[in-house]
């Protein structure tokens, strides 16, 4: 009504345009909205007005004063449009019009024209039109005006398919180069995608992916050679062409500062594959990183203290001359540096293959979640204007048509982006779910979790959550740092629940919902968040997650479990909120070590920030909540079977081990807690009882084996012969993450017989991860 009969007050006509910047926020309002083919009727006026503004706003006009209401809301007629759908031949119409704007001289006209085609590449798959117009698109990059160069950036990174992604690749190369825009950085980060997600030869990706990190520009994001150094990992095709490389540009001495961190980084990671090769050989290779271990700067001379250790531990030949290189290398003031290089010269120093085999492990294959992916795919604001309605680059998620017989030659599993797509989809469906108003704790919204929680700290299998409606078992399997998970899901009730579905909620932690830092999910069973199921009673349904463990955390996910049902009275929505199972602790495991090497680091991690201590009285019946455990439920049986000694009365009951056994055992021990504890106790009985065992020193032998479960349960080696009582605990492990690197952890437990009393110190060689575990020692000891 409004614009076709121009049913408002003269005062609100804009050259002969009706309230246009109403209509511009109704027709934005309408992109919000979903369409159904049930309302055809308005879907024909809504193309009928369509159809009238393309009419007044398209023609020739002599106002000039005009052209930008026409062209704001021609485009948000246009954009309207590839909302609704290509009816009647609208997007047709809409590429007619944009083509006239992208040639524009008015740059209002241009940027507005870039923006609607790359909305419009993003929805269909129809390239001729860049065919086409690629010229006017390369060319706008080359504008001043870095509004402009930005359109025109998501406009390529939208329209890129296989077909064109080598000669798109090369234009950003270009314009990389020279520029020293803002934009620097997100052309870098594009290129990366587009050259990951479209790769057809393996010399292709590392010779772009080189070209882009060798560009000494503190705008460079720092995921970006991270996530280059991860593939290269994760695929052996492209190792040996990559570390050959790499050997080349390190010895020309003139690459970037991050250039470097790559190239050294991948020799000490691959150089095992090229040291048979002329000049080559593994002291070649270790002499190549010696200039930037003495000239680079904090972060080179780290990467190379750590590469030359990686190649000494493959290489026993090269020991002396390593430890040499490294001692010079102390002359670095920083004392992070210095005590890191320290570090693997003593470790060099014991002459133990296979300590340094475990110490300077070569990085996992596995490709990670790329924080690229998700940052880049998230970002629907503008800098300018309303926010936006859709994504640039979203057909990076769903575009499967890019793996074909073009792609490398090789396995499903050794292709980049076969390797990746899913785990794409699987980081962005997450991230759209992500709440970060949620509290992190995990004794929050579900508390009826906590003592299940516990136990499943150091057991692989579980209940997780009941109540009358649902039962929801978990099984748990760790290779540091991913985590396998098992969601085992039943209906308890006598009918159906519908509308049954789970989505994750990662906690909030000062970082954004894209971070890739702590624990995060990396992969599922499953395309897509599951929607929609109905649960039948009594039928189990299981749903598998992989974690990865990115570094050190506290704060988990949360699984979020939602579910309706109808009764004879109402309709009941039901939502549970449970913390994923998982802790840093799992992460943590044992290593061999012997006394001699255990207490020589113990005194290297002395006092803080590396230690964490504690005095505190155990409780001593912690075990009871865990009796059906095998090794405790036979713990409680040999008990029994003893304290038959003292009791006549249970000598029929404890015969063979019986469950009325284990019972007696059990009120035995509540006996002794009550007396501990200064409650009354029962008259004594008049019959003598043996003196061999009490159920004090009993109850104290419990806690004991308790105890060492326990500490093994949660990854730490027991020390042989470091402690010669045995009621004390000296172990060792070692947590390994996916970023963060590894970290070493030593415990020594004590126990007071006398007073009953115990002291836990834990040293490690991060202080976050030693008062972790000694507030979660501390709390398993004491429930």
């Amino acid at each position: 009504m409004i614009l076709i009969q121009k049913d408002c007050p003269p005062d609100y006509l804009y050259y002969s345009i009706p309230t246009p910047w109403l209509l511009i926020k109704l027709f934005k309002i309408l992109q919000y909205l979903k369409t159904s083919d049930e309302e055809k009727s308005l879907l024909t006026t809504l193309n009928g007005v369509i159809n009238y503004t393309f009419t007044i706003c398209i023609s020739s006009t002599t106002d000039i004063q005009s052209y930008n209401i026409r062209y704001g809301l021609a485009v948000e007629a246009i954009n309207l449009a590839i909302h609704l759908g290509n009816s009647n031949g609208l997007i047709q119409k809409s590429l007619t019009a944009l083509e006239s704007f992208i040639v524009s001289s008015d740059p209002n006209a241009r940027y507005l024209g870039l923006e609607a085609l790359a909305h419009l590449s993003s929805k269909f798959n129809d390239v001729t039109f860049f065919q086409k117009n690629k010229s006017v698109f390369y060319s706008a990059l080359n504008i001043k005006d870095e509004s402009i160069q930005a359109r025109a950036l998501d406009l390529l990174f939208t329209v890129c398919r296989i077909e064109n992604a080598k000669e798109i690749v090369e234009k950003l190369l270009i314009v990389l180069k020279r520029t020293n825009s803002n934009l620097k950085s997100e052309i870098t980060t594009k290129i990366a995608l587009l050259t990951e997600k479209y790769a057809t030869e393996y010399t292709w990706y590392v010779d772009v992916m080189f070209e882009i990190i060798s560009v000494e520009d503190s705008s460079l994001d720092n995921e970006v050679w991270h996530r280059v150094v991860q593939v290269i990992l994760g695929h052996e095709g492209l190792q040996l062409y990559a570390v050959r490389l790499s050997l080349q540009k390190i010895r020309t001495k003139e690459p970037s500062n991050v250039g470097t961190n790559v190239y050294v980084f991948l020799i000490g990671q691959l150089g095992n594959l090229i040291s048979s090769e002329p000049q080559s050989s593994p002291m070649d290779l270790v002499s190549s990183i010696e200039y930037y271990i003495k000239n680079g700067n904090h972060e080179v001379r780290s990467i190379s203290a750590t590469a030359i250790a990686k190649l000494m531990s493959k290489f026993p030949e090269i020991r002396q001359d390593s430890i040499k290189i490294l001692n010079d290398s102390l002359e670095c003031p920083s004392i992070e540096f210095q005590q890191r290089v320290r570090e693997y010269i003593a470790v060099a120093e014991l002459e133990d293959p296979e300590l340094m085999k475990v110490v300077f492990e070569s990085s996992s294959g596995l490709n990670f979640e790329s924080a690229l992916m998700s940052k880049m795919l998230s970002r629907k604001d503008s800098k300018l204007g309303d926010r936006r309605t859709w994504i640039p680059g979203s057909r990076l998620l769903s575009d499967q048509n890019s793996l074909n017989s073009k792609q490398f030659e090789s396995s499903p599993k050794n292709n980049i982006q076969s390797a990746l797509s899913k785990i794409h989809e699987i980081s962005s469906t997450v991230n759209k779910t992500a709440n970060t108003n949620n509290s992190p704790t995990l004794n929050g919204t579900v508390s009826s979790v906590k003592n299940d929680y516990d136990y499943l700290l150091w057991n692989s299998e579980g209940t997780l959550h009941e109540d009358s409606e649902i039962l929801v078992k978990v099984k748990l399997g760790f290779k540091p740092p991913l985590a396998n998970l098992t969601l085992l899901i039943v209906n308890k009730k006598e009918f159906q629940l519908n509308n049954f579905s789970i989505s994750i909620i990662h906690p909030q932690d000062n970082t954004s919902p894209e971070d890739d830092s702590g624990l995060r999910l990396f992969s599922s069973s499953f395309e897509q968040n599951v929607s929609n199921l109905t649960l039948i009673p009594n039928v189990e349904m299981d749903f598998d997650y992989q974690f990865v463990c990115n570094e050190f955390f506290e704060a988990v996910p949360k699984f979020n479990i939602s579910f309706s049902y109808d009764t004879s009275s109402e309709s009941i929505e039901k939502s549970v909120l449970i913390p994923v199972p998982i802790s840093f602790l799992h992460f943590i495991e044992q290593v061999e070590l012997n006394k001699e090497d255990f207490f020589s680091r113990w005194k290297q991690l002395q006092g803080p920030p590396y230690q964490s201590q504690a005095v505190f009285a155990p409780a001593m019946n912690s075990w009871t909540k865990y009796k059906n455990t095998s090794l405790i439920r036979a713990q409680i049986i040999d008990f029994g079977k003893k304290m038959k000694l003292n009791s006549s009365s249970s000598t029929d009951s404890l015969t063979g081990g019986s469950s009325d056994g284990i019972n007696a055992a059990e009120n035995s021990t509540k006996e002794s807690l009550d007396s501990l504890n200064g409650a009354p106790t029962a008259p004594s009985s008049s019959k003598p009882k043996s003196p061999e065992i009490s159920v004090d020193s009993a109850l104290t032998d419990m806690n004991k084996v308790y105890t060492k479960y326990l500490f093994s349960k949660l990854g730490f080696y027991s020390v042989p012969n470091a402690d010669s009582d045995p009621y004390n605990f000296v172990g060792v492990g070692i947590a390994t993450t996916a970023r963060g690197g590894r970290f070493g952890t030593l415990i020594r437990y004590e126990f007071n017989h006398e007073d009953k009393m115990c002291q836990v110190i834990v040293r490690a060689t991060n202080s976050d991860i030693s008062l972790l575990l000694l507030n979660e020692i501390k709390r398993l000891l004491t429930l």
